[in-house]
């Protein structure tokens, strides 16, 4: 039995290491929520790179997810989501918090991500946490209907730069 990394008893919420007995259902959820999903064999991926992955459960449900991958002193997230039925309760803000524990303990100096810029919801999301934006890759991500921008946002740990 896995380890839970956080645990909130009062309502039964915790995150945990992702093992391979998860990626049905986050692959699931990715399908649901993202405007290009990953593949499960991506996420396998992930997990045999030894990237940092973790779930996040309510209720022993697995109810959201992300990815890490750090070089040195930056981090990147790869992916972050919370299935559908959970969004709107803070969870996944609870999720991302959590993200930036991890990369404190690693003592790493920034945390990189990519976001399509036609997701309202999820830029608002990260500039209400505090990332920024700082470039534009045109063009990024390639759908059946339009090609559509990437902003790059980071967000500085403060208490680790000089």
């Amino acid at each position: 039995m896995s380890k839970k990394l956080i645990e909130n008893t009062e309502e039964k919420i915790f995150i945990r290491q992702m093992q391979l007995n998860d990626l049905t259902d986050v692959a699931t959820i990715e399908r649901s929520v993202q405007l290009i999903p990953w593949s499960k064999q991506k996420f396998l991926d992930c997990l045999h790179a030894d990237y940092y992955c973790y779930v996040l459960c309510c209720d022993k449900k697995t109810s959201g997810y992300a990815i890490l991958s750090t070089v040195l002193d930056e981090a990147e997230m790869l992916i972050i989501a919370i299935d559908k039925q959970f969004q709107g309760q803070g969870l996944g803000r609870y999720l991302l918090q959590y993200i930036v524990n991890v990369c404190q303990q690693k003592e790493i100096t920034q945390l990189l991500l990519e976001v399509a810029e036609t997701n309202s919801q999820a830029i608002n999301f990260y500039e209400q946490f505090g990332f920024q934006q700082y470039h534009i890759r045109k063009k990024y991500y390639k759908t059946k209907d339009e090609d559509v921008d990437a902003l790059l946002m980071r967000y500085y740990l403060a208490d680790f730069l000089e």
